[in-house]
């Protein structure tokens, strides 16, 4: 969350360092602390969390937005103890796996370098952040199956583990903050 310049031992000072050439020359040009209102801290994970286009309500928005959310929603306490599906999102899968589809081929340059590296690591889970997909920004994990064709036109096979929204399209909470909601009691 701030400038980490190298150092170097200072001439003459016991003991005392000074930044080198390299850390000096940026520092008095560029950069500076990033705003410290572009960060939230979750107390409960110990995490710095950047905030981006992202909101972070507070907790009692976020129960608002919840309790909105679940307003004709069936209630999901019989399915607690059992693995019989509650729900599905089949049409916002539908609307948003497209987007996702051509999303996939460019993460091998993108996050691995090549197609080749994309092979060597088939039996990973990527995480990807902030893309748009049905005119939504979403956040998604993926798994290649397959990674063929060539760097400038690859070709990948994919199984979508689970996709959210992201960004500017969906909210943000800390943990604490999601406990906080989750331990009010609906009105």
């Amino acid at each position: 969350m701030d400038f980490d310049p190298d150092t170097e031992p200072a001439p003459g000072g016991p003991g005392t360092r000074r930044m080198d050439a390299v850390s000096v020359a940026p520092k008095e040009r560029e950069l500076y602390p990033p705003p410290r209102e572009q960060w939230v801290y979750d107390s409960t994970t110990k995490q710095n969390l950047r905030k981006g286009l992202t909101p972070f309500p507070t907790p009692e928005q976020g129960r608002r937005l919840f309790v909105a959310a679940r307003s004709n929603a069936p209630p999901i306490a019989p399915y607690a103890a059992s693995g019989a599906t509650a729900a599905t999102a089949t049409a916002l899968a539908t609307t948003l796996l497209p987007g996702i589809g051509r999303s996939c081929p460019r993460e091998p340059d993108r996050t691995l370098g090549t197609v080749a590296k994309a092979a060597d690591r088939l039996d990973e889970v990527l995480e990807i952040a902030n893309e748009e997909a049905g005119g939504r920004l979403v956040f998604y994990n993926v798994q290649f199956t397959e990674a063929n064709g060539t760097d400038a036109a690859p070709a990948v096979e994919a199984v979508i583990e689970s996709f959210a929204p992201d960004g500017s399209d969906g909210p943000g909470f800390t943990r604490g903050d999601l406990d906080l909601i989750a331990h009010r009691r609906q009105p």
